[in-house]
Formats: C-alpha cells, sequence, structure tokens
C-alpha cells in the first residue's frame, strides 16, 4: 500500500500503532492497522469517534512512549517541531487543493494535518472535548 493510501484509510483505524519515525516525503506511513484495513472510506468504523480513538493513542504515546515512537518523539521535541510540522501538513493541504493533486490527496493530507494538530492538543493537554465544544458552540451561536 502507498504511503497515501496509508493515510487515506487513518480515518478508519479503529487502534493504531506509530511506526518508524518517518521523513516529510512518507507521511502517510504513521500509522500500521493492528486489525487490517477495513473496506472503503466510506465504512461505519470511520466517525467522530475515530478522533477519539486517535486521541487515546496519542496520549498513551505520551504516557508511556514506546521505542521508536513518531508521535512520542515528536512530543518530545516539543510544541516548536509540532507547530513546524501543522505548518507543513497545513501547506500540503492547500497544494493538494490548488494544485488539481485531486480529492483522495486532499482528504490524506487533511488527515495528516488534523493528526498533527491532535499531537499539539496533546502536547498542551488540551481535550479533544474542548475544542469540539468550541465547535458546538459556534455552530448554536449561528443558528
Amino acid at each position: 500500500m502507498t504511503p497515501h493510501a496509508q493515510a487515506y484509510h487513518l480515518a478508519q483505524l479503529n487502534i493504531a500503532r506509530p511506526v518508524a519515525p518517518l521523513d516529510s516525503s512518507q507521511l502517510a506511513g504513521f500509522f500500521s492497522r493492528l486489525d487490517g484495513l477495513a473496506g472503503d472510506p466510506g465504512a461505519a468504523s470511520a466517525g467522530p469517534a475515530m478522533l477519539e480513538i486517535l486521541e487515546r493513542v496519542i496520549e498513551s504515546r505520551k504516557v508511556d512512549p514506546p521505542a521508536g515512537s513518531y508521535v512520542a518523539g515528536l512530543l518530545q521535541k516539543g510544541q516548536p517541531q509540532i507547530c513546524r510540522k501543522i505548518g507543513e501538513e497545513a501547506a500540503e493541504v492547500m497544494t493538494a487543493a490548488l494544485g488539481g493533486e485531486g480529492d483522495a490527496r486532499v482528504v490524506s493530507e487533511v488527515a495528516d494535518l488534523w493528526f498533527h494538530t491532535m499531537v499539539l492538543l496533546s502536547a498542551r493537554g488540551i481535550p479533544l472535548r474542548r475544542v469540539l465544544a468550541e465547535l458546538a458552540a459556534r455552530h448554536a451561536k449561528g443558528k
């Protein structure tokens, strides 16, 4: 499976574990599935709960960092490095969207951006539910 296909399946992970640290050209290879890949990107395993599962995995890497863990290494490098990765991923989203690289590539890059943003939230001790509450409050104001 190509790195971009792996990233495309990021939203479907039921549980994930980081593999060896990668350079930015291999961003999509952060995770390997423990239970094999499930069907297409619209499978029932994908959804908002996936973010909560991913949050727990990231937190577990912070609390008990396995050797060779990409997430643990990124957390150890600190917020400046995490923010650089977020900037890099944001640029890749824009390049994919404006460069005519197709929807699959945009989805792949957005998954990488969301992932790194979640690592930043973890590094700062901000639970995902705070971001979700902020989105809900904004939605309620818009009604």
